[in-house]
């Protein structure tokens, strides 16, 4: 008698959690209901708002474009008097631009005759070795001009063999200063002249390059004299773009070896100019390495340092003899 009235209870307290997990579940159906309902009224709203600004868009648009019609229909007889007025005005000018480039071209081939009848031709600036009284060098940028001595072959030879020696027998001790424009810069001790005593300074750069020495050498014998290194230039001097610059081969002993002076316009319109003998050479040594060298000496002579001494532009050339 006592389980049928425990089994009783505990069905009667099942019954009442299940009643109200139902009402619960009723309570939560009709909350969710009111949100749902709630939020498709909102978004009808916001459709309809959004309907109304797009009709009224549309109108404007129309509104504009039968604006824009109108007012095209009043300027096209303004456009189209206007355009021939520029046909007929870039007709005049093209006429006017014909008969400017042919008093143009007439200008420019009396000018060249004229500085062809003033200036010696380039050949005759490379006269030979035997030619000891000297001849006046002429540059192609009107910087003033200067009469030079030749060098003999002997001169040459002497000059480019004992810097050769120089640099082999007791090179400067250098030090790795760092990285320019991706050479690696390499500074010695600044030294004094054993002549006059002035200051040397030394720097070597190097660059490991991938190309063979076969077409190293061909490329060195097909570049440009102004493409040459630049051993000195003024100070604030911006590069080789600039006015002034320009370089004459004064003798050619062979493919390899000449002697050209450098002229170089500074910001103060004073010329710095050097004499500046070139030599390129290829070889083996002993332990069988192939070497190419391209050597650039500054130099001068008792000669041509008494003529640049009678030269009355002194004021406006400065040349570095060493």
């Amino acid at each position: 008698m006592l389980s049928i009235n425990v089994d009783h209870e505990l069905m009667l307290v099942y019954e009442k959690e299940v009643e109200q997990r139902r009402r619960q579940h009723c309570a939560n159906m009709v909350i969710f209901r009111r949100n749902k309902k709630a939020k498709q009224k909102a978004l009808e709203v916001e459709r309809r708002r959004l309907e109304e600004i797009a009709k009224q868009l549309e109108a404007n648009m129309r509104n504009a474009a039968a604006v824009c019609s109108t007012e095209e229909n009043y300027q096209s007889q303004s456009s189209m008097d206007m355009l021939r007025e520029l046909v007929v005005e870039i007709e005049g000018l093209r006429n006017q631009n014909i008969a400017l480039r042919k008093r143009v071209g007439l200008y420019a081939k009396f000018q060249q005759v004229l500085m062809e009848a003033r200036q010696p031709k380039s050949d005759d600036l490379i006269l030979p070795i035997a030619v000891k009284s000297g001849w006046r060098v002429y540059f192609p940028n009107d910087e003033p001009s200067f009469h030079f001595y030749p060098f003999t072959q002997t001169d040459f030879n002497d000059v480019m063999d004992s810097s050769f020696t120089e640099l082999s027998t007791n090179p400067p001790d250098v030090s790795l200063a760092g990285e320019f424009m991706g050479w690696n810069v390499h500074h010695a001790t600044v030294s004094s002249n054993a002549g006059d005593h002035s200051l040397v300074a030394r720097a070597r750069f190097t660059k490991h390059v991938r190309c063979s020495l076969q077409e190293a050498y061909w490329i060195m014998s097909k570049e440009e004299k102004d493409s040459w290194p630049v051993i000195v230039t003024p100070l604030n001097w911006g590069g080789a773009a600039q006015r002034g610059f320009s370089t004459v081969v004064l003798q050619q002993f062979n493919e390899n070896s000449c002697v050209l002076v450098r002229n170089i316009t500074g910001n103060d319109e004073v010329n710095l100019r050097y004499i500046c003998l070139s030599q390129r050479s290829r070889y083996t040594e002993r332990g069988g390495k192939r070497v190419i060298t391209y050597t650039m000496v500054i130099t001068d002579s008792e000669s041509n340092k008494r003529s640049r001494s009678t030269e009355t532009n002194l004021d406006k050339v400065e040349w570095v003899t060493e």
